[in-house]
Protein backbone atom coordinates (compact mmCIF):
# COMPACT_ATOMS: atom_id res chain seq x y z
CA UNK A 1 0.00 0.00 0.00
CA UNK A 2 0.92 3.42 -0.75
CA UNK A 3 1.78 5.98 2.18
CA UNK A 4 -1.32 7.06 3.13
CA UNK A 5 -2.75 3.82 3.22
CA UNK A 6 0.09 2.46 5.97
CA UNK A 7 -0.63 5.49 7.76
CA UNK A 8 -4.56 4.53 7.69
CA UNK A 9 -3.59 1.16 8.56
CA UNK A 10 -1.56 2.17 11.50
CA UNK A 11 -4.85 4.09 12.57
CA UNK A 12 -6.78 1.06 12.80
CA UNK A 13 -4.90 -1.12 14.44
CA UNK A 14 -2.85 0.88 17.45
CA UNK A 15 -4.48 2.19 20.52
CA UNK A 16 -5.95 5.44 20.67
CA UNK A 17 -3.17 6.84 23.43
CA UNK A 18 -0.74 6.07 20.65
CA UNK A 19 1.22 9.63 19.46
CA UNK A 20 1.03 8.74 15.82
CA UNK A 21 -2.72 7.78 16.35
CA UNK A 22 -3.29 11.19 17.73
CA UNK A 23 -1.33 13.08 14.42
CA UNK A 24 -2.71 10.85 12.20
CA UNK A 25 -6.40 11.77 13.52
CA UNK A 26 -5.58 15.37 13.50
CA UNK A 27 -4.70 14.86 10.20
CA UNK A 28 -7.30 12.66 8.72
CA UNK A 29 -10.09 15.71 10.39
CA UNK A 30 -8.33 18.41 8.52
CA UNK A 31 -7.98 16.15 5.23
CA UNK A 32 -9.00 18.95 3.01
CA UNK A 33 -6.98 21.74 4.66
CA UNK A 34 -3.82 19.98 5.76
CA UNK A 35 -1.60 20.97 2.81
CA UNK A 36 -1.92 24.65 3.36
CA UNK A 37 -0.74 24.31 6.79
CA UNK A 38 3.19 24.28 8.07
CA UNK A 39 4.72 21.52 9.82
CA UNK A 40 4.92 23.54 12.84
CA UNK A 41 1.37 24.49 12.48
CA UNK A 42 0.91 20.70 13.29
CA UNK A 43 3.08 20.14 15.59
CA UNK A 44 1.36 22.84 17.79
CA UNK A 45 -1.90 21.59 16.89
CA UNK A 46 -0.76 18.14 17.92
CA UNK A 47 0.84 19.15 20.69
CA UNK A 48 4.11 17.23 20.03
CA UNK A 49 7.68 19.08 18.58
CA UNK A 50 8.37 19.11 14.94
CA UNK A 51 11.34 16.81 15.25
CA UNK A 52 8.51 14.04 15.71
CA UNK A 53 6.46 15.37 13.12
CA UNK A 54 9.32 14.57 11.18
CA UNK A 55 9.93 11.23 12.03
CA UNK A 56 6.30 10.80 11.65
CA UNK A 57 6.29 11.71 7.89
CA UNK A 58 9.23 9.28 7.89
CA UNK A 59 7.91 6.41 9.48
CA UNK A 60 5.30 6.24 7.28
CA UNK A 61 7.41 6.31 3.93
CA UNK A 62 7.27 10.33 2.68
CA UNK A 63 10.51 11.53 2.08
CA UNK A 64 10.10 15.12 3.77
CA UNK A 65 6.72 17.26 4.32
CA UNK A 66 6.39 18.55 1.01
CA UNK A 67 6.43 14.89 -0.02
CA UNK A 68 3.68 14.44 2.26
CA UNK A 69 1.75 17.23 1.45
CA UNK A 70 1.44 16.42 -2.16
CA UNK A 71 0.72 12.58 -1.76
CA UNK A 72 -1.96 13.94 0.38
CA UNK A 73 -3.35 16.29 -2.30
CA UNK A 74 -2.97 13.23 -4.67
CA UNK A 75 -5.13 10.58 -2.37
CA UNK A 76 -7.69 13.66 -1.40
CA UNK A 77 -8.47 14.57 -5.57
CA UNK A 78 -7.62 11.19 -7.08
CA UNK A 79 -9.96 8.40 -5.37
CA UNK A 80 -11.83 8.08 -8.43
CA UNK A 81 -12.13 9.17 -12.03
CA UNK A 82 -15.27 10.91 -13.06
CA UNK A 83 -15.71 13.17 -15.89
CA UNK A 84 -17.37 16.73 -15.10
CA UNK A 85 -20.34 15.02 -17.25
CA UNK A 86 -20.70 11.65 -15.01
CA UNK A 87 -20.82 13.88 -11.83
CA UNK A 88 -23.49 15.50 -13.14
CA UNK A 89 -25.40 12.97 -13.90
CA UNK A 90 -23.96 11.08 -10.56
CA UNK A 91 -25.44 13.90 -8.72
CA UNK A 92 -29.26 14.52 -10.69
CA UNK A 93 -29.59 10.67 -11.97
CA UNK A 94 -27.67 8.89 -9.24
CA UNK A 95 -30.05 5.72 -10.95
CA UNK A 96 -29.04 6.68 -14.09
CA UNK A 97 -25.30 6.92 -13.52
CA UNK A 98 -25.50 3.53 -11.50
CA UNK A 99 -26.76 1.58 -14.41
CA UNK A 100 -24.42 2.81 -16.80
CA UNK A 101 -21.62 2.37 -14.39
CA UNK A 102 -22.77 -1.56 -13.79
CA UNK A 103 -22.76 -1.66 -17.58
CA UNK A 104 -19.19 -0.38 -18.30
CA UNK A 105 -18.28 -2.94 -15.74
CA UNK A 106 -19.82 -5.71 -16.93
CA UNK A 107 -18.75 -4.88 -20.56
CA UNK A 108 -15.01 -4.63 -19.32
CA UNK A 109 -15.12 -8.10 -17.47
CA UNK A 110 -17.27 -9.28 -20.81
CA UNK A 111 -13.84 -7.68 -23.18
CA UNK A 112 -11.32 -9.33 -20.59
CA UNK A 113 -13.15 -13.12 -21.23
CA UNK A 114 -13.36 -12.70 -24.74
CA UNK A 115 -10.41 -11.26 -25.37
CA UNK A 116 -7.77 -12.02 -22.75
CA UNK A 117 -4.60 -14.24 -23.91
CA UNK A 118 -4.93 -16.64 -21.15
CA UNK A 119 -1.79 -18.27 -22.35
CA UNK A 120 0.31 -15.39 -20.55
CA UNK A 121 -1.03 -16.45 -17.24
CA UNK A 122 0.96 -19.78 -17.39
CA UNK A 123 3.96 -18.27 -18.86
CA UNK A 124 3.86 -15.66 -15.96
CA UNK A 125 3.70 -18.15 -13.26
CA UNK A 126 6.78 -20.02 -14.71
CA UNK A 127 8.62 -16.72 -14.69
CA UNK A 128 7.79 -16.00 -11.37
CA UNK A 129 8.56 -19.43 -9.76
CA UNK A 130 11.69 -19.49 -11.93
CA UNK A 131 13.37 -16.17 -10.90
CA UNK A 132 13.33 -13.24 -8.05
CA UNK A 133 10.01 -11.66 -8.60
CA UNK A 134 9.50 -8.23 -6.96
CA UNK A 135 5.52 -7.00 -7.48
CA UNK A 136 5.08 -3.19 -7.99
CA UNK A 137 1.74 -2.10 -7.27
CA UNK A 138 -0.02 1.23 -4.94
CA UNK A 139 -3.66 2.10 -4.48
CA UNK A 140 -6.20 -1.21 -5.34
CA UNK A 141 -3.67 -2.76 -7.35
CA UNK A 142 -1.52 -3.48 -4.29
CA UNK A 143 -4.48 -5.19 -2.74
CA UNK A 144 -4.22 -7.74 -6.00
CA UNK A 145 -0.05 -8.07 -6.27
CA UNK A 146 -0.68 -8.62 -1.98
CA UNK A 147 -3.37 -11.42 -2.68
CA UNK A 148 -0.83 -13.32 -5.37
CA UNK A 149 1.88 -13.05 -3.19
CA UNK A 150 0.34 -14.90 -0.57
CA UNK A 151 -0.47 -18.07 -2.73
CA UNK A 152 2.76 -18.13 -4.15
CA UNK A 153 3.67 -18.17 -0.25
CA UNK A 154 1.73 -21.57 -0.60
CA UNK A 155 3.85 -23.20 -3.68
CA UNK A 156 7.19 -22.16 -1.26
CA UNK A 157 8.09 -19.31 -3.39
CA UNK A 158 9.03 -15.72 -2.18
CA UNK A 159 7.47 -13.56 -3.90
CA UNK A 160 8.38 -9.51 -2.60
CA UNK A 161 5.89 -7.01 -2.38
CA UNK A 162 6.26 -3.57 -0.37
CA UNK A 163 3.01 -2.20 0.76
CA UNK A 164 4.93 1.03 1.56
CA UNK A 165 7.08 3.33 -1.24
CA UNK A 166 10.52 2.93 0.70
CA UNK A 167 9.79 -0.93 0.89
CA UNK A 168 9.34 -0.78 -2.99
CA UNK A 169 11.85 1.13 -3.55
CA UNK A 170 14.22 -1.59 -1.55
CA UNK A 171 13.36 -4.57 -3.98
CA UNK A 172 13.50 -2.33 -6.82
CA UNK A 173 17.38 -1.77 -5.78
CA UNK A 174 17.98 -5.55 -4.66
CA UNK A 175 16.69 -6.73 -8.38
CA UNK A 176 19.55 -7.31 -11.32
CA UNK A 177 19.06 -8.09 -15.00
CA UNK A 178 18.79 -12.02 -13.90
CA UNK A 179 15.06 -11.35 -11.87
CA UNK A 180 11.69 -10.10 -12.67
CA UNK A 181 9.72 -6.95 -11.43
CA UNK A 182 6.03 -6.68 -12.22
CA UNK A 183 3.98 -3.53 -12.34
CA UNK A 184 0.53 -3.75 -11.58
CA UNK A 185 -1.50 -0.62 -12.90
CA UNK A 186 -4.60 -0.33 -13.67
CA UNK A 187 -4.13 2.41 -16.14
CA UNK A 188 -0.61 2.38 -16.87
CA UNK A 189 1.01 5.26 -15.03
CA UNK A 190 2.86 3.28 -11.79
CA UNK A 191 6.23 4.86 -13.36
CA UNK A 192 4.78 8.31 -13.69
CA UNK A 193 3.38 8.20 -9.54
CA UNK A 194 6.62 6.30 -8.51
CA UNK A 195 9.94 7.88 -11.32
CA UNK A 196 12.74 6.81 -8.46
CA UNK A 197 11.74 3.04 -8.31
CA UNK A 198 11.46 3.23 -12.39
CA UNK A 199 14.86 4.60 -12.87
CA UNK A 200 16.40 2.37 -10.32
CA UNK A 201 14.68 -0.98 -12.41
CA UNK A 202 16.21 0.70 -15.85
CA UNK A 203 18.98 1.21 -14.62
CA UNK A 204 19.82 -2.29 -13.41
CA UNK A 205 18.21 -3.46 -16.63
CA UNK A 206 15.50 -5.76 -15.08
CA UNK A 207 13.50 -7.26 -16.97
CA UNK A 208 9.60 -5.68 -16.63
CA UNK A 209 6.07 -7.34 -17.19
CA UNK A 210 3.52 -4.15 -17.32
CA UNK A 211 0.10 -5.96 -16.15
CA UNK A 212 -2.54 -2.87 -17.05
CA UNK A 213 -6.15 -1.63 -19.06
CA UNK A 214 -4.41 0.76 -20.62
CA UNK A 215 -4.26 -0.82 -24.00
CA UNK A 216 -2.50 2.79 -24.91
CA UNK A 217 0.81 2.10 -22.30
CA UNK A 218 3.67 3.65 -24.41
CA UNK A 219 6.98 0.98 -25.23
CA UNK A 220 9.09 3.52 -24.44
CA UNK A 221 10.85 1.42 -21.82
CA UNK A 222 11.31 -1.80 -23.62
CA UNK A 223 9.00 -4.23 -21.42
CA UNK A 224 9.60 -7.37 -21.36
CA UNK A 225 6.14 -8.03 -21.99
CA UNK A 226 2.57 -5.81 -21.35
CA UNK A 227 -0.28 -8.28 -20.46
CA UNK A 228 -3.13 -6.34 -21.12
CA UNK A 229 -6.87 -6.55 -19.31
CA UNK A 230 -8.87 -4.72 -22.14
CA UNK A 231 -8.74 -4.42 -25.95
CA UNK A 232 -10.58 -0.81 -25.78
CA UNK A 233 -10.58 1.85 -23.59
CA UNK A 234 -12.28 1.30 -19.82
CA UNK A 235 -11.28 4.39 -17.97
CA UNK A 236 -14.04 4.34 -15.00
CA UNK A 237 -13.71 0.47 -13.82
CA UNK A 238 -11.89 0.92 -11.36
CA UNK A 239 -9.86 -2.56 -10.42
CA UNK A 240 -12.79 -5.18 -11.64
CA UNK A 241 -10.59 -6.36 -14.65
CA UNK A 242 -7.62 -6.48 -12.33
CA UNK A 243 -9.13 -8.40 -9.76
CA UNK A 244 -10.69 -10.99 -12.07
CA UNK A 245 -7.28 -11.76 -13.67
CA UNK A 246 -5.61 -12.12 -9.93
CA UNK A 247 -8.20 -14.71 -9.15
CA UNK A 248 -7.75 -16.50 -12.58
CA UNK A 249 -3.79 -16.04 -11.98
CA UNK A 250 -4.20 -17.79 -8.41
CA UNK A 251 -6.47 -20.56 -9.06
CA UNK A 252 -4.31 -21.27 -12.06
CA UNK A 253 -0.86 -21.76 -9.67
CA UNK A 254 -2.61 -23.73 -7.68
CA UNK A 255 -3.52 -26.38 -10.22
CA UNK A 256 -0.51 -26.05 -12.31
CA UNK A 257 1.94 -26.62 -9.40
CA UNK A 258 -0.03 -28.78 -7.29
Amino acid sequence: MDAFQTMVKYYNTCENKDTNYQIIEYILKHIDTINNMAITQIAEETYVSKPTITRFIRKFGYKDYDDFKKSNYKNFNSSFRLTDNQMYVLEKEPKKFLDEYADSICDAINDFKNHFDYTKIDFLIDEMMSKECGIFAYNQPLNCAMEIQNDFFMKNKIIYVGESYSKQLEIAKSLTKNDLAIIMSNYGNYFSEYKEIKDILIQNNVPIILITLNYHSPQLLNFKDIIYLSSQPFTGVGSYPMKLFTEYLVRRLRVKYK
